[in-house]
């Protein structure tokens, strides 16, 4: 699939697109056989939040009227943040259950490129 804008793709079912998605590139769309789950593969230029991720995807629950949405964002490795380590870990915890409380009184440290 070539790339193309993810918000021109969603035009048609989606309203209010949140601003921090806007100039997203959708690179690749999988889903499920049984039509019951759909999943966006999208890069974006810039950190996007958990939440706004996570509102996007039940909105198009909803306008879809499909069981399950997942926007897979991906991100230039240099863009890398101890900031954006608590987004992290809510899309962690959200496809692992298992983690929910683990990381919980963890300090997070970045030092060089580790």
């Amino acid at each position: 699939m070539e790339t193309l804008r993810f918000s021109y793709f969603l035009d048609p079912y989606v309203t209010a697109f949140p601003d921090s998605m806007q100039d997203g590139m959708l690179y690749r769309l999988t889903y499920a056989e049984n039509l019951t789950r759909l999943s966006f593969y999208v890069t974006f230029p810039h950190l996007v939040s958990a939440a706004d991720v996570f509102a996007l995807e039940q909105t198009l629950q909803t306008a879809l009227e499909i069981e399950t949405v997942r926007i897979a964002p991906k991100y230039d490795p240099a863009l890398c943040s101890v900031d954006y380590f608590p987004d992290l870990l809510q899309f962690l915890k959200r496809e692992q259950p298992v983690v929910n409380g683990f990381f919980d009184g963890a300090e997070v440290q970045l030092s060089e490129a580790t």
